[in-house]
């Protein structure tokens, strides 16, 4: 019987030195406080060692996934690290909702029975991932590309208040958000948009309400959460004072995580390249992104203003960081995917509960992403601006969100 393989194992004919696992690390955990160098499970909430096992299972494993379209950028090394658990998430997510093969189980990135089962049947009927198509021709994912880029042209002859303070800001000062000119939309980079709905209404505690557009390998998946900041902290209870709100436009986040600096709940997630973002904030107690507070200008660049995890969604719990839901997605196929079996509402509820729709997210985004690149092109636009190209509109919008809430 095969082993169960799992993040940390390693083939018994790969050697490590110290040094070796440093060198490891530093690719995956450069955004930490600290540059441990163990794996961090985070649907599990423990940290991995490595663990050799006898054989070669893991880089058996990792061709199996390469050919079949799991995982066709990374190295196949016999370590069974962050893309291989992200390939075995994504193949256990595909057999489960592209087959409908239930049996699969929870997509969880470990490989026992019921996954080595339909791994031996798919290398028996020679099946290939539809998720790696090699081809950027799908009319839905020429649609956002078009689309963006009309946006892009008419903000250039027509910026909005918030984009016309961002260019301004940039003229002067360097940050991971962009001017209006820098903004790309080239096929073969990962993108992630982000529709921003209702931001300028007051609101004393704003709802995952956002919908998000993942563009990736020639696909369109679409997810929701949201992209401003809750006026509640819930921790402390009492609304909180001057909170920032993302600057719309495109902005240049890398791989990396979040609540990097703390041991016990940190997970993935994207987080600004230095120097960080442009923010707006608060400063006026409106409990929105008004219309005063964009003219009262930008704030310095933020490099803690990351986009990850909502847990299942009920709750916007963001200081400021866009947020993604884990409960349902909407795949390349515009079905809507329920994830509510298995998605954890926070972090408490993890294991064997995981972070469900948004592992999809980050999960094809690494594993997607170019060959040695470790960066994705986060757009944040408001829905207004739709009103003004062909090809979406607000009452479009609506809909989509509701499809994939209406659960």
């Amino acid at each position: 019987m095969p082993p169960i393989l799992k993040l940390g194992n390693l083939d018994e004919n790969v050697i490590l030195t110290n040094s070796d696992k440093q060198e490891f690390f530093k690719l995956y955990h450069r955004y930490h406080e600290y540059n441990w160098e163990t794996f961090r499970d985070h649907d599990r909430n423990s940290w991995r060692d490595f663990k050799r096992l006898t054989g070669f299972s893991v880089k058996k494993l990792q061709s199996f996934l390469h050919e079949r379209g799991f995982m066709p950028n990374s190295n196949r090394d016999g370590i069974f690290g962050y893309a291989t658990q992200a390939a075995v998430r994504l193949f256990q997510e595909y057999v489960r909702t592209i087959e409908g093969i239930e049996s699969v189980g929870i997509p969880d990135g470990i490989v026992g029975k019921k996954t080595n089962l339909q791994i031996e049947r798919w290398e028996n009927e020679e099946l290939h991932s539809q998720w790696d198509p090699r081809d950027f021709s799908n009319e839905e994912f020429i649609r956002w590309i078009t689309l963006l880029r009309d946006v892009q042209k008419y903000y250039t002859e027509n910026p909005s208040p918030s984009v016309k303070k961002v260019n301004d800001h940039l003229k002067k000062r360097y940050s991971s958000s962009l001017a209006i000119n820098d903004w790309t939309y080239s096929s073969k980079d990962v993108h992630l948009v982000g529709i921003r709905r209702n931001a300028h209404q007051t609101a004393g505690t704003r709802p995952n309400d956002d919908l998000f557009i993942l563009l990736v390998n020639g696909l369109v998946f679409k997810f929701w959460g949201s992209t401003d900041p809750s006026p509640i902290d819930w921790e402390e209870n009492p609304i909180r004072p001057d909170e920032p709100y993302l600057a719309e436009g495109q902005h240049v986040y890398n791989f990396g995580w979040h609540k990097a600096g703390s041991r016990r709940s940190n997970y993935r997630a994207l987080k600004p390249r230095y120097p960080g973002v442009l923010v707006f904030r608060d400063h006026f107690g409106d409990n929105a992104l008004s219309l005063r507070n964009i003219e009262k200008g930008l704030h310095r660049p933020n490099k803690t203003i990351n986009i990850h995890w909502s847990g299942e969604g009920r709750l916007n719990f963001s200081e400021g960081c866009p947020v993604i839901s884990g409960r349902s997605y909407i795949n390349h196929l515009e079905k809507v995917i329920d994830c509510r079996n298995f998605a954890a509402s926070g972090s408490r509820d993890l294991d064997p509960n995981t972070k469900a729709a948004y592992n999809v997210l980050a999960d094809l985004m690494l594993v997607y992403s170019p060959k040695s690149v470790s960066s994705v092109l986060f757009t944040l636009l408001h829905e207004e601006v739709f009103e003004q190209v062909d090809g979406l509109d607000t009452e479009e919008i609506q809909k989509i969100v509701t499809r994939i809430t209406d659960l």
